[in-house]
């Protein structure tokens, strides 16, 4: 058995980097912009409320908050959310604690849904842009291997 022509070696190369070159293009073009706040980040949530209203309450209850704070702050938003309803139940809170709380609660529930929403939007950009980046790599590959094609019946055909 004879090893493959010429021109079918240089048709597998040109394949195999055109493939390497579409896989770079792709990857490259996924990349973020720039950083982007996240929609429930701790900047936007009224922390000082909360904080400024658990003051002078007892060390337990006001230990409690500090870690509700802190949680959101480190952006471990399920832990944010458990604590801060533990810290709901807490006995013996003044309706300005309670009203806090529950307003705290109520702006990540909607920090919650814009940040769903905001996800759902930016993965469908990412769809739309995989979808563009392979049609564009599908088309080089196809055009590299015309050309290989072209060129090793050229090769084949010399006398």
């Amino acid at each position: 058995m004879s090893a493959p022509p010429f021109p079918f070696l240089f048709l597998a190369r040109s394949l195999r980097l055109l493939v390497v070159a579409g896989i770079l293009v792709a990857v490259s073009g996924c990349s973020r912009s720039g950083p982007e706040e996240s929609a429930a980040s701790p900047s936007r949530l009224d922390l000082a409320r909360l904080e400024q209203v658990f003051a002078s309450a007892s060390d337990i209850v006001r230990a409690e908050a500090d870690r509700v704070v802190l949680a959101l702050r480190n952006q471990e938003y399920p832990a944010a959310l458990a604590r801060l309803k533990a810290l709901g139940a807490e006995p013996g809170l003044s309706a300005e604690q309670k009203e806090a709380i529950r307003q705290l609660m109520a702006e990540l529930q909607t920090k919650a849904g814009e940040f769903l929403q905001d996800a759902a939007e930016s993965a469908a950009r990412a769809v739309d842009q995989a979808r563009t980046v392979t049609g564009k790599a599908a088309d080089h590959v196809s055009e590299a291997a015309g050309a290989a094609a072209k060129k090793a019946a050229e090769a084949l055909l010399k006398p």
